[in-house]
């Protein structure tokens, strides 16, 4: 058998060659479905259920991930991609955004005593949102005085949803109005704190007994600012939003009176200038003091003249 030219086993190869290159484009063709694409419907703002029902009944695929915002209700689809009205090949793979079911939880953060605009920020970066804002008489003016939900105390690192509104209780500085200064003695706690958010007084430090476990129920035996002046034995005079501290015991106690917690405000201090200025101190005379007259002075005794005789006559 005669063997065949080099050049003819060149050009068998190449036609081969080719032959099996246009096999594999049509059979690439064919699985990749080339030329049969489909539009991608929109299903943005869809409850998710919805979108993927109408995804998989064109044959796409559906890969779902979720964020979380407080204004969209539950399972609602934010975005999508593809973006609706491409045409893409028949089952390929949409991603949609949804909002979460539930929302997410937040821990509250520590406002108490902080600035306005901080505890705005803490709540900010925290994904928490600000409700109402109390003004309540305080020397600590523009500071965060209570932090509450739905009207009750929450402590900071309580556990809040996503959003929830935080109210804050603001010190507004101490009002005009001036009272006479109660007297809570044998009040239980419970009852002096009603009295103090009535007359706009500040809720101050508490003292409790050893052994007392019911503060709130416990009675007060001492409170400061005394009730009654040490000084001028009259009813003390207090200014709203000036704090008040209490002493507690579950069991009946004697008053007790600390003679030395006078409480003077800034109002007292300045009265107190001007009247030193208007009525000056008396000015010390360098003369030197006398003796006091209930003091007897001994008066020393001076000695007699010795006798002279007579003169003899000689």
């Amino acid at each position: 058998m005669k063997k065949l030219p080099l050049w003819l086993h060149i050009i068998i190869a190449l036609v081969a060659a080719f032959l099996i290159a246009l096999g594999f484009i049509f059979f690439l063709d064919t699985y990749t479905r080339h030329g049969k694409e489909t539009e991608v419907p929109q299903v943005t703002r869809k409850n998710l259920k919805d979108a993927i029902k109408e995804l998989e009944s064109r044959g796409f695929k559906v890969v779902v991930d979720s964020t979380f915002r407080d204004s969209l209700p539950p399972l609602y689809v934010i975005k999508q991609f593809p973006e609706s009205g491409e045409n893409v090949k028949a089952g390929r793979t949409i991603q949609l955004i949804v909002n979460k079911a539930i929302a997410p939880l937040v821990e509250m953060p520590a406002l108490l005593g902080v600035s306005v605009s901080s505890a705005l920020q803490y709540l900010l970066r925290n994904n928490l949102k600000l409700g109402d804002t109390i003004y309540k008489p305080d020397f600590a003016v523009g500071r965060i005085l209570q932090q509450m939900v739905n009207g009750k105390d929450v402590a900071s690192g309580t556990m809040l949803s996503f959003g929830t509104k935080v109210t804050l209780v603001i010190g507004s500085g101490t009002g005009g109005q001036v009272y006479n200064y109660p007297d809570f003695y044998g009040m239980t706690l419970k009852q002096a704190y009603m009295i103090l958010d009535t007359l706009g007084l500040s809720r101050g430090a508490i003292v409790v007994d050893r052994g007392t476990t019911d503060s709130l129920n416990a009675l007060i035996y001492k409170q400061s600012p005394t009730q009654i002046d040490p000084f001028t034995k009259e009813t003390t005079v207090i200014n709203q939003g000036q704090v008040v501290e209490f002493w507690v015991s579950n069991i009946a106690r004697p008053r007790e009176v600390d003679t030395t917690a006078v409480f003077i405000d800034e109002t007292t201090v300045d009265e107190m200038k001007q009247n030193e200025l208007k009525n000056p101190p008396p000015e010390k005379d360098d003369e030197t003091p006398k003796p006091p007259t209930n003091r007897r002075v001994r008066r020393q005794a001076v000695p007699k003249p010795a006798p002279t005789k007579p003169a003899t006559l000689r």
